[in-house]
């Protein structure tokens, strides 16, 4: 399960806690609903990081283009420029997916609490915060944009990367061979260039075969999802029940690799398939 912190904000609650005044949060309980503004921070790193993207490569491409080599050795076009901006933009946000993903499903996490003596109707607050009526205005508009964000970035993310494989899926394909042979062929030859050196991190050590290619970006992404969705929502089940579900999840992933070996490398297929053996075991 720690593939789940792939990457985290450490206490951010705390961060954002600091300056407030305690008398006044015991008085005022409004002022501790933390869960909706370090969310917020979490819904807003895909944006931050293409923003960081879109600046730096902008920043160099102006200094390689205007200042010239007096700082910079080599030239950037606007080409490359570009394509480095995606490929910085991909790996800072696969590197946020995991968390992200968490965050959005802790939104939907509500616990009944108690009957409104009142209305007779369930009294529904958030586990990650119990300062959070589930049935309030405000976290009515959060869940909306939790939807949203669920889209755009839980899905959006591996959409976006599985179309920029599928998008140069001939060209991974083909297969690297002599200019002299019958199967030569010059634009795939240079295309399947540039998908490496732009997109290589995400399928490169993978066979070229079936889904192979999109191992990382369907598979391992899926997978990953699967856990976390494991760890937010069961937590509150009997630990047999968790583990059921953990085996049972673990189990499929084991026979699909079996069924692919989707790995280059024959010994990584070997090391991938006693990881997971491993892990259904540890279950069990």
């Amino acid at each position: 399960l720690s593939m789940v912190n792939t990457f985290s904000m450490s206490q951010i609650d705390c961060v954002l806690a600091a300056g407030k005044d305690a008398e006044m949060n015991l008085n005022s309980p409004g002022e501790m609903k933390l869960f909706f503004s370090s969310w917020s921070m979490y819904m807003s790193l895909p944006i931050i990081f293409i923003v960081i993207a879109v600046c730096f490569w902008t920043f160099r491409f102006l200094m390689a283009r205007y200042v010239g080599k007096a700082c910079f050795k080599k030239k950037l076009s606007f080409e490359q420029a570009k394509a480095n901006m995606i490929i910085t933009m991909l790996v800072l946000l696969f590197f946020a997916h995991p968390t992200i993903v968490k965050q959005i499903l802790m939104m939907f996490e509500c616990k009944v609490l108690g009957i409104d003596a009142q209305t007779g109707k369930e009294m529904r607050y958030l586990q990650s915060d119990y300062y959070v009526n589930c049935d309030s205005d405000e976290y009515k508009r959060y869940a909306i944009i939790g939807y949203l964000c669920m889209f755009g970035w839980a899905l959006g993310i591996p959409l976006m990367a599985a179309k920029a494989i599928n998008f140069n899926i001939k060209a991974i394909r083909y297969e690297f061979v002599g200019e002299v042979h019958p199967d030569y062929d010059e634009v795939l030859h240079f295309k399947k260039l540039k998908a490496i050196s732009r997109f290589g991190f995400l399928f490169k050590g993978y066979e070229e075969r079936d889904i192979c290619p999109y191992w990382e970006v369907a598979v391992i992404m899926i997978r990953k999802t699967l856990m976390i969705i494991l760890t937010v929502y069961l937590k509150d089940y009997p630990i047999p029940v968790r583990v059921l579900f953990g085996s049972l999840l673990v189990v499929f992933f084991l026979v699909l690799h079996v069924k692919y070996e989707p790995f280059d490398d024959d010994d990584l297929d070997s090391l991938e398939t006693w990881s997971l053996l491993c892990s259904f075991l540890t279950l069990f």
